[in-house]
C-alpha cells in the first residue's frame, strides 16, 4: 500500500481561516496548493498529496467555508483556486450577517463570497422588504450551516 491516511491538526474555522493547530496558515503558495488539492470522501474533506508512487489523504477540519468566490466574471464564478464555476441555476444561499455562499458540489461544502464578489453580484440580485431575490428564487437564509453534508 503506497498510499497513507492522515488526520491533520488543520482546520477551516467559520470565517474561512485556515488554521494548523493554534496558528493560522497565511503562506500563499501552501494554502493554494492545500485548496487547489482538496477532495471529499464519506470520511471528509481532505488534501490529497501525490509525490511519486507514494501519496496521502490528509483530512482536515470543516468549521467554515473551504474556498472563497473571487469575483464574477460575465456568466461564471471566479474562485479562490481560479477554478470557474457556471452561474447557471446555482443556488445561493446567506447567513445571518448577510454574507452569501455557493455549494462546492465535488467537495460537499461552501465557498464565501468576497467583499469583490458582494459588489460584482449586488447588481444582479433584487431585494423585496428584507428578501433577497437570486433568479427570481429568493435567497435562502441559513442560520446554522452545515459546513460539511458529505
Amino acid at each position: 500500500e503506497n498510499s497513507r491516511y492522515i488526520i491533520s491538526d488543520i482546520t477551516v474555522s467559520a470565517d474561512g481561516t485556515w488554521h494548523s493547530g493554534k496558528s493560522t496558515i497565511e503562506n500563499k503558495p501552501v494554502l493554494l496548493f492545500f485548496k487547489k488539492n482538496l477532495h471529499c470522501d464519506i470520511n471528509g474533506v481532505f488534501i490529497y498529496n501525490a509525490f511519486g508512487s507514494k501519496s496521502e489523504k490528509v483530512y482536515i477540519r470543516v468549521k467554515g467555508p473551504v474556498l472563497k468566490v473571487e469575483r464574477i466574471e460575465q456568466d461564471q464564478f471566479i474562485l479562490d483556486t481560479d477554478e470557474r464555476i457556471d452561474i447557471g441555476q446555482k443556488e445561493i444561499v446567506m447567513d445571518s450577517g448577510e454574507r452569501l455562499y455557493i455549494v462546492i458540489e465535488k467537495l460537499k461544502a461552501w465557498a464565501v463570497f468576497t467583499r469583490q464578489a458582494m459588489d460584482d453580484i449586488r447588481t444582479r440580485l433584487d431585494k423585496t422588504d428584507n428578501t433577497y431575490f437570486w433568479n427570481n428564487k429568493p435567497i435562502r437564509l441559513i442560520k446554522e450551516f452545515p459546513w460539511f453534508f458529505g
